[in-house]
């Protein structure tokens, strides 16, 4: 097994556009990562994602997903009302993470302020992810796409981390999310006002 120091990200958000409120925030992301000093692991390449009928270039593709999922320490993976639909690219990623490489997941939500309830998000759930959830067999963390929620989970779990998950259902409280200066409640996950914007560039001088 290579060295396990990187943050590997899934998304249906397709990066090679560069229009779009969906590659706007996941180009901010990537920076804010990047800037947070993580070591970003990607399959680096967006193309050929409606199969992975296994000819040259989709056996290239699935090997380079496989190696950087090797040399990562966390996976995040982005849920957005669209993912639940079925793509193999995305359905390989989860169940590599999962099933081979035992990698803490960070489930990020765009829609969302706080996320306080995630059994309630299930519908956001691609099967592979939805039946390891149920079935206890991945340890994984709910939050909203925001700065603060993002730096703790982020920071704190990791296969070299001292803090283990308990299971696939782990969140913040509403306290914390409060404390972070973001709307929650303890009984619902609050979506996100659309006036607000999510990754804002400032966020990387700070």
């Amino acid at each position: 097994m290579p060295f396990r120091n990187g943050t590997y990200v899934i998304t249906d958000i397709d990066s090679s556009k560069s229009v779009g409120s969906g590659a706007s925030q996941l180009s901010s992301l990537n920076s804010w990562l990047e800037f947070q000093g993580f070591k970003l692991k990607d399959r680096n390449s967006f193309e050929n994602k409606a199969s992975l009928a296994f000819n040259s270039t989709k056996k290239k593709l699935a090997h380079n997903i496989v190696a950087q999922l090797k040399s990562s320490k966390q996976c995040v993976l982005i849920l957005t009302k669209n993912t639940k639909e079925p793509k193999d690219l995305i359905s390989f990623e989860i169940t590599y993470a999962i099933d081979e490489c035992q990698l803490p997941l960070i489930i990020m939500y765009p829609d969302f302020e706080s996320v306080t309830s995630p059994q309630k998000l299930s519908m956001y759930w691609p099967k592979e992810l939805k039946t390891r959830i149920e079935t206890r067999q991945v340890k994984a963390v709910h939050i909203p796409c925001s700065e603060q929620p993002a730096r703790d989970a982020l920071r704190r779990f990791h296969i070299n981390g001292r803090q283990a998950l308990p299971n696939g259902y782990a969140h913040f409280n509403a306290a914390a999310y409060q404390e972070w200066g973001l709307q929650a409640s303890p009984t619902k996950n609050v979506r996100i006002s659309h006036v607000k914007s999510r990754w804002p560039m400032s966020m990387l001088g700070r």
